[in-house]
């Protein structure tokens, strides 16, 4: 138990449940991460797979890629504009 702690606190892992509750809970996340802008989905991806495949430098390397096509983005500004009016964000992947 006390891996499985770790690797939660350490941000490894973001949801912990008993088994029966897997299903619901990856399908609560999935959801949540469908809200989010696709580009920004698509980007992150990206970064996961470039990690997956090669080492922790060239995952990092990935991750910055990913972090400059989303920033300064169309999509950047309205995930902040949406959150400050409380509204759901409209997405253009732009």
């Amino acid at each position: 138990m006390g891996d499985l702690v770790c690797t939660h606190r350490d941000g490894h892992v973001l949801v912990v449940t008993m088994q029966r509750e897997a299903l619901d809970a990856a399908l609560v996340l999935a959801h949540r991460i469908c809200r989010n802008a696709p580009m920004a989905v698509q980007a992150c991806l990206a970064a996961i797979d470039t990690q997956l495949a090669a080492d922790a430098d060239l995952g990092w390397a990935a991750t910055q890629r990913a972090k400059a096509v989303i920033t300064g983005s169309e999509d950047a500004a309205e995930g902040v504009r949406s959150f400050l009016e409380k509204r759901q964000p409209v997405w253009k992947a732009r």
